[in-house]
């Protein structure tokens, strides 16, 4: 259930984010904000939809203190990994240094939660 709630949260950010590129083809607009919506972006917010109700879920039946932190991360250094490649986003030495301190705070709860 986690790995498919780190799949939808990934996917649904990722796709809301394809569809809000100039080259997605806008299905409507939202005319109060002026927000067009493509495909790509209903498949977003379905995915992010679908992942929210795993998240209650998992909090409810996890150690908040544990799954918190460590479904932060994973979904911070996917979508990290996925803008570089997909977006071509920048991607430095600080960032790549931001990601280690993350994994190493991932580490850090993993064991302190034995």
């Amino acid at each position: 259930m986690f790995t498919c709630y780190i799949i939808l949260t990934v996917s649904g950010i990722t796709f809301v984010k394809f569809g809000g590129l100039d080259k997605a083809v806008a299905l409507f607009t939202l005319p109060v904000i002026n927000f067009a919506v493509s495909w790509q972006t209903l498949v977003g917010i379905l995915c992010y939809g679908f992942s929210f109700v795993l998240y209650i879920i998992i909090i409810t039946k996890a150690d908040l203190s544990f799954i918190i932190p460590i479904s932060t991360a994973i979904t911070y250094i996917a979508l990290m990994v996925i803008a570089f490649t997909l977006f071509n986003e920048s991607f430095n030495a600080l960032k790549i240094i931001g990601c280690g301190l993350i994994l190493i705070g991932v580490l850090f709860v993993i064991v302190g939660g034995k």
